[in-house]
């Protein structure tokens, strides 16, 4: 049996009650950073960005409305080879456990307005 094809659900566009609704695009990366909280610090890795937040995988599990502090090693926007470290605090809106990990999804509280105009032009270099 053949996966191609007009049949195949992999090519057909999703219904639209199953479609992504988030207001900001989020864009894929795969980029350390570290989270504190409460006095304990964690490694994670972040999975996506957005211009107001971002998701990571660790092997914590935060909960939701939890205020977290970061350091995130980021590329710069247009030369890739310079890292900036981004810190600020996030709250904690999403947390799943995945087979990855524990997965959260987390928005920008407190950031340095460098950082985040960093943050964006990022996410605008890759959206355009």
């Amino acid at each position: 049996m053949s996966n191609t094809g007009p049949n195949n659900a992999f090519d057909s566009p999703l219904p639209a009650a199953l479609r992504d609704r988030r207001e900001f695009q989020r864009i894929h990366v795969k980029w350390r950073a570290a989270i504190q909280s409460a006095g304990t610090s964690a490694n994670v890795t972040v999975m996506e960005i957005s211009d107001v937040g971002f998701g990571f995988i660790g092997d914590i599990a935060y909960k939701i409305g939890a205020l977290l502090s970061f350091e995130l090693n980021m590329p710069d926007p247009v030369d890739g080879a310079q890292r900036h470290l981004v810190a600020g605090q996030v709250e904690v809106m999403s947390s799943v456990l995945t087979r990855e990990g524990f997965r959260a999804g987390v928005i920008l509280k407190t950031i340095n307005p460098t950082h985040l105009e960093l943050l964006k032009a990022w996410v605008k270099v890759r959206t355009t």
